[in-house]
């Protein structure tokens, strides 16, 4: 049977949980054989192979897998909507988990800033606690809209799709979650100030414009991590305390990074600004 981040460090493995795993089926409606993620949407297939009718997912019970292989029971609620996004339509899910000690099903995914509750799935996972994104439609991300891996795909990086000239937008989803969680230096370990107010722009331009003009220049990432990084979004994390974690940023920190540098750099994929906050607060 196929099997289809803003947390501190202490807390990474904890959004990850909500966002990542691999799937399979384990009870499903009849004629219900798998199923995959493609184009931004869970796609029902039978025992064929055959596409069945999107109704048959609302039942279906997934086991979901954290990175330590820990299980959780999902199901598939009800089939809520299409969002329309930069890279195409994305299929929104309302899901449930089992609550093992309260013997219950209870919702899969938190409430985001903007209300919305809903997972989604993405055509592949992070693999080696959060380092690597492997693209796959069968071993498959079921994320939710207010976790990192969620508002990159609602920005128009969908992994497995590609932009209207035929660029893949895998690498970009990468740079993409890596900024979210200030994954600066492209190993699963998030350095973002929970609440910290971000704002984009991409070569592909699935976001060509600054939405907040209000916000200071952070960094330029790739799909490995940053390229370079001007000034750390936790302020209690100096440059220093990043290059010793993060050495081959040494000569690509401060001043010696520039916005311009998502043009020159070609692994860049996206540069951001973000709020510029007192340590302490």
């Amino acid at each position: 049977m196929p099997r289809p981040y803003r947390p501190t460090p202490a807390s990474i493995f904890a959004g990850l949980f909500l966002s990542i795993g691999s799937v399979a089926c384990t009870t499903q409606p009849a004629a219900l054989a798998t199923i995959e993620a493609r184009e931004g949407r869970l796609v029902p297939l039978d025992a064929e192979g055959e596409v069945l009718d999107p109704s048959r997912l609302v039942g279906a019970e997934l086991t979901v897998l954290d990175p330590y292989d820990q299980a959780t029971r999902v199901r598939v609620d009800a089939v809520a909507r299409d969002a329309p996004v930069p890279a195409g339509p994305l299929a929104f899910y309302e899901v449930s988990r089992w609550d093992e000690p309260a013997e219950r099903w209870v919702p899969y995914c938190e409430r985001g800033p903007d209300g919305l509750a809903l997972a989604m799935a993405l055509p592949g996972r992070w693999h080696d606690e959060g380092k690597t994104f492997v693209p796959d439609a069968r071993d498959f991300t079921l994320t939710c809209t207010g976790g990192a891996n969620g508002k990159c795909a609602r920005l128009g990086f969908v992994p497995g799709l590609d932009t209207v000239g035929g660029e893949p937008l895998t690498p970009y989803f990468e740079a993409c979650v890596r900024m979210m969680r200030a994954d600066y230096c492209g190993d699963g370990r998030s350095y973002t100030e929970a609440g910290v107010p971000v704002d984009l722009i991409d070569r592909a331009g699935q976001q060509p414009v600054w939405t907040d003009d209000a916000l200071d220049f952070e960094a330029v990432w790739s799909a490995g991590g940053a390229v370079c990084v001007h000034r750390v979004r936790n302020p209690a994390i100096t440059l220093d305390v990043l290059v010793d974690a993060c050495p081959r940023l040494a000569d690509a920190v401060g001043d010696d990074c520039l916005e311009g540098d998502l043009l020159s750099e070609p692994e860049a994929r996206l540069v951001n600004r973000s709020a510029t906050l007192a340590v302490g607060g």
